[in-house]
C-alpha cells in the first residue's frame, strides 16, 4: 500500500515516507487536529489478524513498570 505524498487518511496527510519492513510501510505525516507531525503505519490487510493479537496480548499486560 504505497502512500503519496498529500494523500489525506482522515485527520492525517501524509507528508514522506519514513521506511519499511516485513511488510509494514512507515509514513511522516501531519495530524490536521492537532497541530502535531506524526508517524503512520501501513500494514496489509493480510497481516491485520496478526496485529490484532500482538495488540491484545500487549494491552492485556498489568504490570507497575
Amino acid at each position: 500500500m504505497k502512500l503519496e505524498p498529500g494523500t489525506k487518511l482522515g485527520q492525517y496527510e501524509i507528508l514522506a515516507p519514513m521506511g519499511a519492513a516485513s511488510g509494514i510501510e512507515v509514513y511522516r505525516a501531519n495530524d490536521s487536529e492537532s497541530g502535531r507531525t506524526v508517524a503512520i503505519q501501513a500494514i496489509p490487510a493480510e497481516r491485520a489478524s496478526e496485529i490484532e493479537r500482538a495488540v491484545q496480548s500487549v494491552a492485556a499486560l498489568n504490570h507497575p513498570n
